[in-house]
């Protein structure tokens, strides 16, 4: 079982999306800004983050940089559907700042377990 940070301003997205999430067998802390998230993230470790970029407090810039100071760094899924400028723009950025996958809102659960599980899947061992 996966320890997932879940973070978005959105109440009722971030409930659904964390239904799904234990459904499939996750253990799910929510955060409803990026400043309730970076708290968590000192306080715990987390195997993964999933992120929406604009929210109030702090935004996913911010959750992003707390992120890539762990270590172990937990893996990152960014998620946007625009703000002030659009969606793709958010989700390049968050490329660029380290994001493992970023998806477009909205988007299908199973897009997103797809993408949990194959970001939390065991890396294979080299051979030899």
């Amino acid at each position: 079982m996966a320890s997932i940070l879940l973070v978005d301003d959105n109440d009722q997205l971030r409930e659904l999306l964390a239904e799904v999430l234990v459904a499939n067998g996750h253990d799910v802390i929510q955060a409803s800004d990026g400043r309730i998230a970076i708290t968590l993230l000192r306080e715990r470790r987390f195997s993964l983050v999933v992120t929406d970029v604009v929210m109030p407090e702090a935004d996913g810039a911010e959750v992003m940089a707390a992120v890539r100071s762990q270590t172990p760094r937990p893996r990152l899924i960014v998620m946007s559907g625009g703000g002030q400028i659009d969606a793709a723009r958010y989700l390049q950025m968050a490329k660029m700042l380290g994001a493992d996958v970023v998806l477009p809102k909205p988007f299908r659960s199973a897009v997103l377990i797809e993408a949990v599980g194959r970001l939390l899947a065991p890396s294979p061992s080299p051979p030899g």
